[in-house]
């Protein structure tokens, strides 16, 4: 579970349910949160997966599915040339852009196209 905390009151309350691995970098992210080693195995596991909407054979698509592997981060991946349904969510999500891939990131919004990073 990604939680960002906003100010120290938020780190007092999970230390006192138990969290032990909660103090971010100085000046971090919540994306830097999100890749660094904050975040154990488990709790990356027990995120909400990261959304992809794709269509087969997008180079960009399989770096990206790659990297979060890589990251351990659970995804979900939508064929938008298969399924009529799943196009028209994407394009409602990024603005009618016919773009693959389309990232649905937990807790941090749309992202359309992958770069590498």
């Amino acid at each position: 579970m990604l939680v960002v905390m906003r100010k120290p009151a938020d780190f007092e309350f999970l230390a006192a349910l138990g969290f032990s691995r909660i103090l971010p970098p100085e000046g971090s992210t919540p994306q830097a949160i999100l890749a660094s080693p904050i975040l154990t195995q488990v709790e990356r596991a027990m995120m909400k997966p990261v959304e992809i909407y794709t269509r087969e054979g997008c180079p960009y698509t399989r770096a990206l599915k790659h990297k979060l592997e890589h990251d351990g981060l659970s995804y979900v991946a939508y064929d938008v040339l298969k399924d009529p349904t799943r196009m028209q969510e994407m394009l409602a999500l990024n603005g009618q852009r016919r773009e693959v891939p389309t990232i649905v990131w937990p807790d941090r919004g749309v992202e359309v196209g992958f770069h590498g990073t």
